[in-house]
This record gives structure tokens, sequence and C-alpha cells, in this order.
């Protein structure tokens, strides 16, 4: 397995790093993974193992949190997002984002594809690209295995209400 770390010189923003990876890169799948977020040991060949059983360009999983508290997620009540349609999940994803970014795997090809990851948004990469994925008829795939366990702490930006960005799509 290759791995590629990358250093650049300029702050590009989450979206633009992302696109900065995905365009230096030449493989089938693309894992990314912040600073303060671990995978289990099995992460990587589980979620080639489910991508070969299945037709997914987009899969997630489950994780478990760890920091200012311990759960396990998506939460059970939320499985069933897993079970739409491509664009029932696009209206689901209007109304709010529960997909954790950590745990998502995505087909190198079709994220290019797609044209990346949208820079007009520097820190919310992951709700803009789930909403094109899915505009697009492509469906959430969901390993319902725990792969990525992920940091929650009070000051994280995801869980600021003072520094959530809203955004309105065409």
């Amino acid at each position: 397995m290759d791995v590629t770390f990358n250093e650049n010189k300029e702050n590009l923003g989450v979206s633009g790093n992302l696109n900065k990876i995905i365009s230096i890169n030449n493989c089938e799948w693309i894992k990314f993974l912040a600073g303060d977020d671990l995978l289990t040991e099995n992460c990587i060949t589980e979620l080639v193992r489910f991508s070969n059983l299945n037709d997914y360009k987009i899969i997630s999983s489950r994780c478990i949190t760890f920091g200012d508290y311990e759960t396990v997620l998506p939460l059970e009540s939320k499985k069933c997002f897993y079970e739409m349609t491509a664009l029932e999940q696009f209206k689901y994803l209007g109304i709010g984002n529960f997909v954790m970014a950590p745990t998502l795997f995505y087909h190198a090809k079709t994220l290019k594809k797609l044209g990346g990851f949208s820079e007009k948004f520097k820190i919310i990469e992951d709700l803009p690209m789930l909403l094109t994925y899915t505009k697009n008829n492509i469906k959430i795939g969901f390993c319902d295995k725990i792969l990525v366990k992920y940091r929650i702490h009070s000051s994280s930006t995801s869980l600021s209400r003072d520094k959530i960005y809203y955004f309105r799509g065409s």
C-alpha cells in the first residue's frame, strides 16, 4: 500500500488541501485522515474488501468517538440513511449531515470526475461533497464496522456554533 504525504507551502484551506492530495495521487481509492483522528488496525483492509464486494463510489463506516466523550456513530436510528436511494440521501442531507467525514472512503476517479472538493467552503468539505455525490445519483455506501476513531473536543470547529458556515446550493 502506498501512502503519500504532502506539505503545502501556503494554507490552502481544508478543501484546497484535499484537492492537492487528489491531484498528486494515482490510486484507486483515497482515504483522508485529519491529524487528530485514527484508523483502526483493519480499516483499509475492510474498506477495500467492502469496495470489492459492492459497487459504491463513496463509502462510509462506523466510528467511535474519543476525547470529550465516547460513543459509536452513526447512531442506530440514523443507519436507515444508507438504505435510501442516492436522491433520497440528497434530500436528507439538506436537513442535516451526520455522516462523519473521517469515515469516508472515496473512489478516486469518481472524486476527480465530480471536480474534487468545492473551494468556496474553506473549512467544510464533507457536506458539499456528499451533496454533489448524491445529487449526481451516486449513493453513499455503508460498511457497518467501526473503522475510525474520531476525536471530539469542545473547541472543535465542527461542534462550535459560532464557527458554522451555512451555504445555499443551486
